[in-house]
């Protein structure tokens, strides 16, 4: 799903969560509760947090950047950002994923390709 993120940019992210229904529009233009981004191997880190920068900006509440290849993870809202070794978390609603349990479930699939 494309999300409006200013007038002439838009940004899609691998996951996006919305709290309300259903959106109708093909491209969203109030932002979602949250974004994740999954760095992938030819991604710059430079290039990914100015994808963070602008989901804020936009009003995304949290949005968390998973690296699978270095086994990292980073969570951002608009007050702070930092590195996560256990759970990436949200407040209000809480979703909470354990960052042991994800790349152990990536080993998982990968073993099987």
């Amino acid at each position: 799903m494309r999300i409006r993120v200013s007038p002439t940019r838009f940004r899609i992210p691998d996951i996006c969560v919305m709290l309300k229904s259903q959106p109708t529009e093909p491209v969203l233009t109030r932002p979602p509760f949250l974004c994740i981004e999954v760095v992938s191997p030819d991604d710059r880190m430079s290039r990914v947090i100015e994808r963070v920068k602008e989901y804020l900006a936009f009003g995304v509440n949290y949005v968390w950047v998973i690296d699978p290849e270095n086994r990292t993870a980073y969570s951002y809202t608009k007050e702070e950002g930092r590195e996560i070794r256990d759970y990436v978390t949200t407040q209000n609603p809480d979703i909470s994923i354990s960052l042991h349990e994800l790349f152990a479930e990536l080993d998982e699939e990968l073993k099987s390709e």
